[in-house]
């Protein structure tokens, strides 16, 4: 059904998630930018850019629901009440999470995504928040050229190839470590999100020094990289552990949280 729906004229889909959204009374409205090509959506809390038609389906039980229920998967009640440090969104997308977290919490946000049209939304949906910064930037382990394996339709690009016929574009990828400063990141606790369809280990090899100094840790181990899908958990559990974090127990098959294990500190 959906599927159905996504090969639909823009206008004609667009009125009909609206029509969706008001019979669900989610308060959610959804329509084309003509002047960018970019889809907007919004409700009383949030206003939101995004870029590819594909997207609009996730908003069809309103956009306040999509980002709460992210929030839930990511965070799993681990973000303190009274979190003022930074947040460090490693692939952000069009930046939900982010949002919801410069929305929430008086914090520092750092929000990387290598994609270029998705870099754009990213950008304009924290441009009115003083304290968040996006980059266009892919995350590695080290500094140097790669081949970007780029998927936006289905949002699996990565610099691991994971389907057939990807196209391919050479970028220059860095590490966290190069990238952040002391100087660019606030006093009190770090959060960091990582998200890189697969890649997970080699952004958290790239980032040690800087993963040392964070409270929190939040990846998204799921069955993503390579060809075979296969789950980075094991690894990032592993890299983890050696930077002194315990896993926190959850039922999130997607996310795993991980906190600094005072013990060992």
């Amino acid at each position: 059904m959906r599927l159905l729906q996504i090969r639909l004229p823009t206008p004609f889909l667009i009125s009909m998630l609206n029509l969706e959204n008001k019979v669900k009374s989610t308060g959610t409205r959804l329509k084309l930018d003509k002047r960018n090509g970019l889809f907007q959506v919004m409700d009383s809390t949030y206003q939101l850019q995004f870029c590819r038609k594909e997207r609009s389906i996730l908003y069809t039980s309103g956009v306040s629901k999509r980002i709460n229920s992210l929030a839930r998967t990511y965070f799993q009640n681990e973000i303190p009440e009274d979190f003022q440090g930074t947040f460090i969104d490693c692939g952000a997308n069009v930046g939900e999470l982010s949002l919801f977290v410069a929305k929430k919490y008086n914090c520092k946000i750092l929000a990387f995504e290598p994609e270029p049209r998705e870099y754009q939304c990213l950008s304009n949906n924290l441009f009115s928040f003083d304290s968040a910064l996006a980059f266009n930037k892919a995350l590695w382990e080290e500094n140097k050229e790669l081949t970007f394996y780029s998927s936006p339709q289905t949002a699996d690009s990565s610099l691991i190839p994971s389907e057939p016929n990807q196209e391919r574009i050479v970028i220059q990828a860095v590490t966290l470590d190069t990238l952040l400063s002391d100087d660019e990141l606030s006093k009190g606790i770090i959060i960091v999100k990582i998200e890189a369809e697969g890649a997970e280990p080699e952004v958290i090899r790239g980032g040690r020094e800087l993963l040392r100094k964070a409270a929190l840790v939040l990846v998204d181990g799921g069955p993503e990289r390579g060809f075979l899908k296969e789950k980075t958990e094991p690894q990032n559990d592993l890299e983890l552990y050696n930077l002194g974090f315990e896993k926190v127990p959850g039922n999130s098959t997607r996310c795993q949280v991980y906190v600094r294990d005072k013990k060992r500190s």
